[in-house]
């Protein structure tokens, strides 16, 4: 991508600074993104000053700042307006704030977030529905916490009725042009919901009750956008907003793929991977669809891309040998992550090699079942794996 920054008209008065991040390899520092990830503001014009909603990552501040004073005039800025303290959003409002002499505006557990991080001070506390009326335009704010932080809000631009989400709706990706999600075709629309998909399971998997707690409230105060504007990735309009909270009810609830299946597997001298290759083979013989991640000598799977299949799968193997008498760390890394950020409706497999003796699997095992899971678990020889392949696909299958 060449141009780091892009500026878009949205609507007459209202327009979006896009910032394009193929820096960041490592989304809070655990997910990969090789695919990037845009952090999207927005400025509000009227004709008392000017609005900004959400600034972009504290690294990118003088060429943000440079930015906007070429595409609007900074000294109109009376507000800006951070939906939530997380530093992809908020890294800015200090510098933004000194340069324009603008207030901040938020939740009241943001601004004890801001003087820590920024030591800000010029900060306005804004309570649940309370409104702001500015030159011929009102906001209300709305408190919609743990998505996915505890002082998360968006703003209802009311004449336009245009919502501003933060972090609600978003996404990971750069490579696309378009600023609506209806604007992309068929198939870059369900390329586009897969990371989509990952980005909910990383960032919003954990609170996946608080999105249902959430969606709830927004329709019994009957909030309901024409625009929906996130700041990472594409704006939704019209009937793409019913498409995106649909999806992630059915994200936070877990609904499955039908006979999709998950399979992670470590393995460190690729006994394990023999396995997972014979049985996933069965499993695609008979209908299934079996997505493999592994982790070996030469190459490692994505953990970002892995969360993000679990959440809609049916069923999830884990597979893996003994390291240092215990579980190999990867392995129990992606069950913790699993605890974490996937429903329970999952049925967990547990494959445990035989390396120093049986232990693995029971210690992947507890991890699962002391959460609530469904767990069906399995010891065997590494290197004599042939034998019980079917035993383990007709227990995953329910074939016996």
């Amino acid at each position: 991508m060449k141009n780091r920054f892009v500026f878009n008209k949205i609507l007459d008065d209202l327009y979006l600074i896009r910032q394009i991040d193929l820096d960041t390899k490592y989304f809070e520092s655990i997910w990969e993104i090789p695919e990037g990830v845009v952090y999207n503001s927005y400025v509000l014009n009227t004709s008392n000053g000017s609005i900004v909603f959400d600034t972009v990552k504290k690294n990118y501040c003088s060429e943000y700042i440079e930015f906007l004073d070429k595409n609007i005039n900074l000294k109109n800025v009376k507000y800006i307006v951070s939906h939530h303290g997380e530093p992809d959003h908020s890294g800015c409002v200090k510098e933004l704030s000194d340069e324009t002499n603008a207030v901040v505006i938020g939740h009241p557990i943001l601004g004890r977030e801001l003087s820590s991080f920024y030591n800000l001070t010029r900060f306005k506390p804004v309570n649940d529905g309370e409104s702001l009326k500015i030159g011929e335009y009102t906001l209300v704010f709305h408190y919609l916490p743990w998505l996915h932080w505890p002082e998360t809000i968006v703003s209802h631009i009311v004449e336009k009725n245009v919502l501003l989400t933060c972090d609600i709706f978003g996404s990971y990706g750069v490579y696309f042009n378009e600023i609506y999600f209806d604007e992309l075709s068929v198939e870059k629309q369900r390329e586009y919901l897969i990371r989509a998909r990952k980005y909910f399971a990383n960032i919003i998997g954990y609170y996946r009750e608080w999105v249902l707690k959430n969606i709830e409230k927004t329709s019994s105060i009957g909030l309901k956008p024409e625009i929906a504007l996130p700041a990472h990735g594409l704006a939704y309009r019209g009937d793409s907003i019913d498409l995106i909270k649909e999806y992630y009810l059915k994200w936070s609830r877990g609904e499955v793929i039908d006979k999709k299946i998950v399979i992670v597997y470590t393995s460190m001298y690729r006994f394990v991977e023999e396995t997972v290759n014979d049985l996933a083979s069965i499993l695609g013989e008979n209908g299934f669809k079996p997505i493999v991640f592994g982790f070996n000598d030469t190459y490692r799977s994505s953990i970002s891309d892995i969360i993000g299949e679990l959440i809609d799968c049916e069923t999830i193997v884990l597979a893996t040998s003994s390291y240092d008498s215990s579980v190999f760390p990867i392995a129990k890394l992606v069950a913790e992550l699993i605890v974490k950020k996937i429903p329970r409706n999952k049925n967990i497999v547990v494959l445990g090699a035989y390396g120093w003796g049986y232990r693995v699997s029971r210690e992947l095992s507890d991890i699962f079942v002391k959460n609530g899971f469904n767990v069906k678990t399995f010891d065997y020889q590494a290197g004599q794996h042939k034998s019980i392949i079917r035993e383990i696909f007709d227990k995953i299958t329910g074939s016996s």
